[in-house]
């Protein structure tokens, strides 16, 4: 019967069907330069800006989602210490810039922490 009406056997291609995502072309092109311009927020800072910005207030998890349809992928975060500021840091090139690099020795505090072994997101 479908091959006398339509020429062919196969379904037609339904459209439109299932529920309507959240973020529009646009959102997502937001989110995209947003992303760009600095990979390492937060996805709760990506959900603040899109509720400030484009006026769309939706979840994280739809959020991260609709990245990684667009081919990005989550990597760890990187642990800082408490006491690292901007303004101790900002202190601290003051105060060594007065000296020649030649005058300068370094010193690299390095810890092991039995709980780290193995490799979690070096792929």
């Amino acid at each position: 019967r479908r091959w006398k009406e339509t020429g062919n056997v196969a379904k037609a291609q339904a459209i439109g069907r299932g529920r309507p995502r959240l973020l529009n072309n646009k959102d997502i092109r937001y989110l995209i330069a947003l992303l760009r311009h600095k990979p390492t927020r937060f996805l709760d800072e990506y959900q603040q800006l899109l509720a400030q910005w484009r006026y769309n207030s939706v979840g994280i998890t739809v959020i991260h989602r609709a990245l990684q349809r667009e081919g990005f992928s989550v990597k760890r975060i990187e642990k800082v210490a408490k006491e690292r500021t901007k303004e101790k840091v900002v202190d601290f090139i003051r105060r060594a810039a007065q000296y020649d690099p030649i005058q300068l020795v370094c010193i690299d505090e390095m810890s092991k922490d039995d709980r780290t072994y193995t490799r979690l997101f070096g792929r």
